[in-house]
């Protein structure tokens, strides 16, 4: 469900990219290389996600850059547990301009409402073009629509090298992949906030780790105040919230978690 991250994560993300940066560096990864010990967690996580500049709109955001930038700014409390590094940057690959976006179907809330493309290709790609073949050139980013319906996947992709994290004083890498990658509709773990969940296990260990971000309260343009509404605002009925500009968004510490077990 989230568009850069992840968005997620989601939040969550997400962005967030998701989504969170969770300590220091990646081991070494030498052969016959003990594996590290794990104490197991259970956290409460907060925090927040801010979107690439231009944030999260109808439109979207053109560019001339391949790569955009969503910030996790998450913390996390309980016994053991460690917050990460604030402001960490989450890069991922921005769309490259085409006709027609793709994914080009999708569902939001819960699986509920069918989502149809509000455009063929974002404006500021269209305006654009080269002729004499019309050929659109740069890039984009942001769109709602994308987000909402394609933001798990490019979570995975953004933290495919895995997220670091301090357990106990063992830094740990948590894997992550697209299997273990999935979005939060409302009405699910998230309650009534959307978000992702990133599940999987701990690098060279048997161990698994769960890592919720669900998405509440939102800052921008013409924002309404809850993330999920600007967003299904955006995506079912965009040409009245074509000035809607979702910048940042709250990760809501009472359905958030993070655990190793």
């Amino acid at each position: 469900m989230i568009r850069k991250l992840l968005v997620v994560a989601a939040a969550i993300a997400i962005p967030v990219s998701t989504l969170t940066a969770l300590g220091a560096a990646v081991g070494t990864g030498v052969a016959g290389a003990k594996s590290p010990t794990v104490v197991p967690i259970t956290c409460t996580t907060g925090g927040s996600i801010v979107f690439a500049t231009g944030g999260l709109s109808v439109n979207g955001v053109y560019t001339v850059n391949k790569l955009g930038t969503t910030t996790a700014n998450i913390t996390s409390s309980g016994t053991g547990c460690d917050s990460p590094v604030t402001a960490q940057p989450i890069t991922s690959k921005n769309s490259k301009c085409k006709v027609p976006v793709s994914p080009t179907s999708g569902t939001i809330d819960n699986g509920l409402i069918p989502v149809t493309e509000p455009f063929a290709t974002p404006p500021g790609c269209v305006a654009n073009e080269v002729p004499p073949k019309n050929k659109l050139i740069g890039y984009y980013y942001g769109l709602a629509w994308n987000y909402a319906t394609g933001g798990g996947t490019t979570i995975a992709t953004a933290l495919k090298h895995g997220i670091t994290y301090n357990d106990s004083g063992t830094t740990l890498t948590l894997v992550v992949t697209p299997g273990g990658t999935t979005t939060v509709d409302p009405g699910n773990a998230c309650g009534a906030d959307a978000g992702f969940q990133l599940t999987g296990l701990v690098k060279k260990t048997a161990d698994a780790y769960t890592l919720r971000v669900c998405l509440s309260t939102d800052t921008g343009t013409n924002v309404a105040g809850n993330f999920v509404a600007d967003i299904v605002h955006m995506v079912l009925t965009p040409n009245s919230y074509l000035t809607t500009e979702v910048d940042t968004a709250t990760v809501d510490p009472l359905t958030s978690a993070f655990s190793i077990s």
